[in-house]
């Protein structure tokens, strides 16, 4: 390989690598990739998407209302400080009622799934109770894939801004 064509590849790379990160404005990554079971492993690239709609996969900062969880589950270390989004498919928006009643999770009158008491290494899960029906800029995020996803379940609504939508881009079938 010649010095010119190294050069290129050195400046290819650091490009790749800053859109991943955000890019130099501090915006959300172009690539994303999804390491957890909600959702097919893999990556998955920016749609620029409104993530108000529902079905659309969105990566966004833990809620206030799992920061206590996620500061204290070893399980969840990755996703402390922000340092990584989660990311889920909406499935609740403005003017829907989701509620939390015992371990069901219910979104406008359907139950959805239950939630657990406690995630595999034994940490108390958050555990909100009641309803509350979606406020513009709100959603909802639920996946039924595994039984525990840390979702709405655990943490009610999550902000729409700040919120970015995903599609698959190279994802892997789990079996």
């Amino acid at each position: 390989m010649n010095r010119r064509a190294g050069i290129s590849l050195v400046v290819a790379g650091a490009a790749i690598a800053g859109l991943m990160a955000g890019g130099i404005s501090g915006t959300a990554p172009l690539f994303l990739y999804n390491g957890s079971s909600s959702l097919p492993r893999g990556w998955y690239v920016r749609s620029f998407d409104d993530p108000e709609t529902l079905g659309e996969i969105i990566a966004f900062s833990v809620p206030p209302g799992g920061t206590a969880y996620i500061n204290a589950s070893p399980a969840m270390a990755f996703y402390r400080n922000g340092a990584h989004p989660l990311i889920k498919p909406v499935v609740a928006a403005a003017g829907a009622t989701i509620c939390r009643m015992g371990a069901a999770f219910i979104v406008n009158g359907q139950t959805r799934g239950a939630a657990l008491e406690r995630d595999v290494d034994g940490t108390k899960l958050p555990d909100w109770q009641g309803c509350r029906k979606l406020q513009p800029g709100e959603v909802a995020v639920y996946s039924d894939r595994i039984t525990n996803s840390f979702d709405s379940r655990y943490f009610a609504a999550v902000p729409a801004a700040g919120a970015h939508t995903y599609r698959p881009l190279v994802t892997v079938t789990e079996r």
